[in-house]
C-alpha cells in the first residue's frame, strides 16, 4: 500500500535560453525553472531529491515529514520543509535564497540553517557570503523581470546574457566596474 502511495518517479526538465518552465512535482510541490537550466527529479517512498545541474529554480515545497525535500546543487544540499526558496547553480558555485518557511544548507562539514529573507552564496563546500537582499528584487525573475541594485555593469550584462542568444558586451574595463 505504501509503495502505491509513493511510487518511484524520475524526470528531467531542461529550459533553453530565454525560456522558463513551471513544473508540478509528484508530491504537489512546485518548481519554476529559469532560463538555461537543468533539473533532475527523483522521488520514491522515502525521499524527494531534485538535482539542479545548472541554472536557477524556485521551489514551493509541500510538507511531508516522512520524506525530506532535498535540492542538490554544486557541492551542497538544501533540505527544506513547507517553504519557498530559490537555488542557483553555476559550476562549483551555488546560491540559496529562502523567501519563507524552513530550510538548511548541508555542506561537507556543517549544516547552516537559513532564516526567511536570507541568501547564502556557496563556493565549493564553503559559505562565501550571507546577506539579506530585498525579497522583491531577488525574486523578480519569477515574473520575468530582473532588478539590479548596486550591481557592477559587467555583472548586470552577464545576467542579461543568460536570457538571450544575442550577447551584450561591455567595452572597456572601467565601464564594467561602474555600478
Amino acid at each position: 500500500y505504501f509503495t502505491l502511495m509513493h511510487p518511484a518517479q524520475a524526470s528531467v526538465y531542461v529550459t533553453r535560453v530565454g525560456e522558463q518552465q513551471a513544473i508540478a512535482l509528484p508530491d504537489n510541490s512546485r518548481a519554476l525553472l529559469d532560463t538555461n537550466s537543468r533539473l533532475e527529479v527523483q522521488f520514491d517512498r522515502t525521499t524527494r531529491v531534485v538535482t539542479l545541474r545548472y541554472g536557477r529554480a524556485n521551489f514551493t515545497v509541500v510538507s511531508d515529514k516522512d520524506r525530506p525535500f532535498v535540492v542538490r546543487a554544486a557541492e551542497s544540499q538544501v533540505i527544506a520543509d513547507a517553504s519557498n526558496f530559490d537555488v542557483r547553480c553555476d559550476g562549483n558555485k551555488a546560491c540559496v535564497m529562502l523567501f519563507s518557511g524552513q530550510a538548511s544548507v548541508n555542506l561537507k562539514n556543517e549544516t547552516r540553517r537559513l532564516t526567511p529573507g536570507e541568501r547564502m552564496a556557496l563556493v565549493g563546500p564553503s559559505v562565501g557570503a550571507v546577506d539579506r537582499p530585498r525579497p522583491a528584487a531577488a525574486g523578480a525573475w519569477h515574473s520575468g523581470r530582473t532588478v539590479f541594485e548596486d550591481t557592477r555593469l559587467s555583472e548586470a550584462v552577464a545576467e542579461m546574457n543568460r536570457y538571450s542568444v544575442v550577447g551584450l558586451e561591455v567595452q572597456g574595463r572601467d565601464l564594467g566596474e561602474k555600478r
